[in-house]
């Protein structure tokens, strides 16, 4: 089955541990991080029950180098009757009984194989517009439903290197490792087949992608 988590969610608020000894700044990056990711949980949540979801495909997923990590691919895996999980690693530490190695853009799967196919905070990762594409279609191919997450370039926090604003000059965005791609709304919505929506305001921290 899947760990116990070492965070409790109490309805809107959440407790964690933190790390007395990390900045300010980064401590409040954190805790700001864990909210946003349970908010996500629980919209995601909310959209599988009103698609009576119970097979989910998690793309994407890795052993998490920190606890809260894989708040959300933990919560939604736990909420579904089965999933199954597939990222590049051919090992991993996390709680997956069901784990696939293989490539997002061409997953393994037939067409129309799971209830849900869901990505978090993954395109940003794959590549550059043509990698993005794709990996939304196998997201419509292989899921009855799917849902993808990423952040927002204009927030003013960028979520991989805690950046601030320096995020929105394009020179600086080339020079980094973290990601490869940031969206914003109106590049994100281009990505996505018609009928598709997008929570998310313009300037919050995260979009959901969902159909």
């Amino acid at each position: 089955g899947v760990r116990s988590p070492p965070w409790r969610d109490e309805g809107r608020v959440v407790v964690a541990p933190t790390d007395p000894t990390a900045p300010p700044l980064l401590r409040a990056q954190r805790a700001f991080s864990v909210w946003n990711r349970h908010r996500k949980v629980r919209t995601i949540t909310a959209f599988m029950a009103a698609r009576q979801v119970r097979s989910v495909l998690l793309v994407g997923v890795a052993g998490a180098a920190a606890w809260h990590e894989n708040v959300v691919e933990d919560s939604i895996a736990q909420q579904a009757a089965w999933s199954v999980v597939s990222g590049l690693s051919q090992t991993t530490t996390g709680p997956w009984p069901r784990y696939v190695a293989c490539d997002g853009l061409a997953l393994p799967f037939r067409s129309g194989s799971f209830d849900m196919v869901l990505s978090n905070a993954v395109i940003e990762h794959v590549g550059d517009e043509a990698a993005q594409r794709q990996l939304v279609a196998e997201h419509v191919r292989v899921g009855r439903s799917w849902v993808i997450t990423t952040p927002n370039r204009a927030f003013p926090v960028e979520s991989h290197t805690h950046a601030v604003a320096r995020h929105w000059s394009a020179s600086w965005r080339a020079r980094q490792s973290a990601f490869t791609r940031l969206l914003v709304r109106r590049e994100l919505e281009a990505l996505l087949p018609p009928g598709s929506r997008v929570i998310g305001s313009a300037w919050g921290p995260t979009f959901t992608a969902l159909s």
